[in-house]
């Protein structure tokens, strides 16, 4: 139970790490962890998204390394770190950020977007061709050992749960929530998009490095977005987005601007948790009445004499009570829904019929008459004796 959360936690960690080396400048140590820690403590107590900071773990794990990918970009553009090591190290977290989910390519985006700013465009031009090789290569050869299954799923996930679930309209209303929640943040961002016009424009200088990776972010999100099942987590990223904006928007490098940008990062921030006051964190550790109703679906569990049960996110008690599971019911009603994979999902609930009959499962959830399989249905209706339902 605890691994899964640990994934996500130790992710977010690394995120507010990142968040930490961005920007900060020599001997302000304090500053900068107390900057951090004002930030960090703002994303968890806005909690529109911070439920997911421990539930969503792929999103969490791909975040993690796609900010990373990030800071070694700002570090080769914008700090002038020219060693290879920063060039490989962008690449690879960029790579692996897109391994982990597939809709997580912001850092390909902000790659791409650079090209029009850096001095040096011959050596970038090399490293973008070289990351485009290596990925190309890197999931070819996955496909390859994975026999073609890579490709399957990733088209199949899509299958199932583009068409269901991604709604144009719906990234609209999500865009709409996210400004509405988080205002004051989306200001910072207005103000650091002026100051980076003003400095291309007038200076002749790279725009804020925040606003570029903003822009990518949110790019990102229009292509991706609008999960109607999973519509929070897909905000995830912008909400870290803006947080990496109000950072460099406190530690603006230009002196004129920066006591302004600073006067601005103290307004700005505690407006933004004044005009969200309900600080609740969901999820985070179980109430007494959940742990209580986990032990009792536990030891439901544990009559089942066979060591396949039927149920629908119940994966913890599963693994508790020491069963397995054939799969997951939502899930599977959503491959039932399409042409390309409701053959397939067909025979895998034959196969469910099958293995009730020859006993080798005798327990499921309610939520498994969701199925879309009449026989199936009607088997578990009319033998009651052989199905519990909890």
């Amino acid at each position: 139970i605890f691994i899964p959360r640990l994934i996500s936690l130790v992710s977010f960690a690394f995120l507010i790490l990142s968040l930490w080396m961005f920007f900060k400048k020599s001997k302000t140590f304090i500053e900068n962890t107390f900057i951090t820690f004002l930030l960090m403590s703002a994303s968890v107590a806005i909690t529109l998204y911070s439920k997911y900071f421990v539930l969503a773990r792929v999103d969490m794990t791909a975040l993690a390394l796609a900010f990373w990918s990030l800071f070694f970009i700002w570090k080769i553009i914008y700090c002038n770190k020219k060693n290879k090591r920063y060039y490989f190290l962008a690449g690879t977290m960029a790579i692996l950020a897109i391994f982990t989910k597939q809709s997580v390519f912001f850092p390909y985006l902000l790659i791409a977007f650079l090209t029009l700013f850096v001095k040096d465009r011959r050596s970038w031009i090399i490293f973008e061709v070289c990351l485009g090789v290596a990925t190309v290569t890197s999931l070819s050869l996955l496909n390859l050992i994975t026999k073609g299954g890579f490709l399957q799923n990733m088209f199949f996930s899509q299958e199932i749960y583009g068409k269901y679930l991604y709604s144009q309209d719906y990234i609209y209303v999500l865009q709409a929530i996210f400004v509405k929640t988080y205002l004051a943040f989306n200001l910072g961002f207005i103000f650091l998009l002026i100051v980076s016009l003003y400095y291309v424009l007038i200076l002749k200088k790279l725009p804020a490095f925040s606003i570029i990776a903003m822009i990518g972010i949110y790019l990102n999100f229009l292509l991706t977005g609008g999960n109607i099942g999973a519509e929070y987590n897909t905000l995830i990223p912008m909400v870290f987005g803006v947080l990496f904006v109000m950072k460099e928007l406190y530690f603006l490098d230009n002196s004129k601007l920066r006591k302004l940008g600073r006067i601005l990062f103290i307004l700005l921030l505690i407006y933004q948790l004044s005009i969200f006051k309900n600080f609740y964190y969901p999820f985070f550790t179980p109430t007494k009445e959940d742990n209580k109703n986990q032990e009792i679906l536990v030891e439901i569990l544990k009559t089942s004499k066979s060591k396949y049960v039927l149920g629908d996110r119940i994966d913890y008690a599963i693994v508790l009570a020491d069963k397995k599971s054939v799969l997951e019911a939502s899930t599977h009603i959503n491959a039932m829904l399409w042409p390309a994979t409701r053959d397939y999902s067909y025979y895998v609930e034959e196969d469910i019929l099958n293995r009730i009959r020859n006993k080798e499962i005798d327990l499921t959830t309610s939520a498994i008459t969701r199925f879309g399989n009449e026989n199936l249905m009607r088997h578990i209706e009319s033998k009651g004796k052989i199905i519990k339902f909890i």
